[in-house]
């Protein structure tokens, strides 16, 4: 929890297109949440299995596995290839 208060700062500080990556999907929902909480107004996108909906400007959250996949499959979004 104590990195992603860190990243919140960061996002509303510098307000870059970010991606954040984690370990699992609860995490993705968990983190997902918080950010809503402490960044409103910045879009969050979600990227993994069966969510495939990242954003252009904001912050993406996906997981580790379905970053490597989609990389190693070079069919990466274009919205995750710029963050």
């Amino acid at each position: 929890m104590g990195n992603r208060i860190f990243w919140n700062c960061i996002f509303k500080l510098t307000g870059l297109c970010s991606l954040f990556v984690v370990p699992t999907k609860p995490l993705i929902l968990q983190t997902a949440r918080e950010f809503e909480t402490h960044l409103p107004g910045i879009p969050i996108g979600l990227y993994y299995g069966e969510k495939n909906d990242p954003v252009s400007n904001g912050v993406n959250i996906c997981t580790y596995t379905s970053l490597q996949k989609h990389f190693d499959l070079n069919k990466l979004l274009e919205s995750l290839r710029r963050n």
